[in-house]
């Protein structure tokens, strides 16, 4: 990456009309893909049930068809929190779902609200993730689920080789190039995402890293990132299914 063009770039982003300039362009949420859609909803399904239960994800961008789906097979509720509005103001009656947007820092529900979260490839993005983990273990009602599949690659490469170098910069640095824009990452690990989940209460029943031959290589080759694990660079993903624990 150019450092200078890109913390550049970065200013500009916090420019209100440049950001819906770049609205106008951008592309996310599983890019209204049916097929896509359909698999991903098939992979939150086969781990929690939505019929009568009140269902939040995190994160759709231009794609609610997960939740319309959850809305067929007899959800309660379905709502989804997004922090840019994709629908132009048409938040109240998405095929069922009701859509609602946030800072990116306090989940705008009340506590206990809702029975399953669920969210894919959003939380790399969030830029206060301890808040935004403590948040959804305040919204969900005890017992209730929450399904996250998390994508922690370098979003700027598609070279296998090159997933992590988003580490070789310095936090400040990082943030400079990048904390305005849709492509910013937390660059949490798998480790530390476990330890966030556990720190703020909930019970992990299943966990699965999605590793790549390619970045172990990286692994053994870069001295740089032998401050983390091998199992934490070589994920370039993994799936979490978290769960609040019950009342007693």
């Amino acid at each position: 990456m150019n450092v200078l063009k890109e913390i550049v770039h970065n200013a500009l982003m916090s420019l209100g009309p440049v950001q819906r300039l770049a609205m106008r362009w951008h592309s996310t949420g599983l890019n209204n893909r049916e097929d896509s859609a359909k698999a991903t909803y098939a992979f939150m399904r086969e781990r929690v049930s939505v019929e009568g239960r009140d269902v939040l994800e995190l994160g759709p961008g231009q794609t609610l068809l997960l939740l319309r789906y959850a809305n067929q097979d007899g959800a309660r509720s379905c709502v989804a929190v997004d922090i840019a509005d994709y629908f132009e103001g048409r938040r109240q009656d998405q095929h069922g779902v009701r859509l609602e947007i946030y800072s990116g820092r306090a989940i705008p529900l009340e506590s206990e609200s809702v029975d399953v979260i669920w969210s894919n490839d959003v939380f790399e993005h969030f830029r206060y993730p301890n808040d935004m983990v403590a948040e959804c273990f305040r919204v969900l009602r005890p017992g209730g689920t929450m399904v996250c599949r998390v994508d922690v690659r370098d979003h700027y490469q598609a070279d296998e080789r090159r997933f992590a170098d988003n580490l070789r910069y310095p936090r400040w640095l990082w943030n400079a190039m990048t904390w305005n824009r849709s492509a910013f990452t937390n660059r949490l690990r798998y480790s530390e995402w476990l330890a966030i989940f556990e720190r703020v209460g909930f019970e992990i029943i299943e966990k699965e890293p999605y590793l790549v031959q390619a970045l172990r290589d990286e692994y053994k080759s870069r001295t740089d990132l032998q401050r983390w694990s091998e199992v934490d660079i070589s994920a370039r993903g993994f799936h979490a299914v978290l769960r609040r624990p019950a009342v007693r």
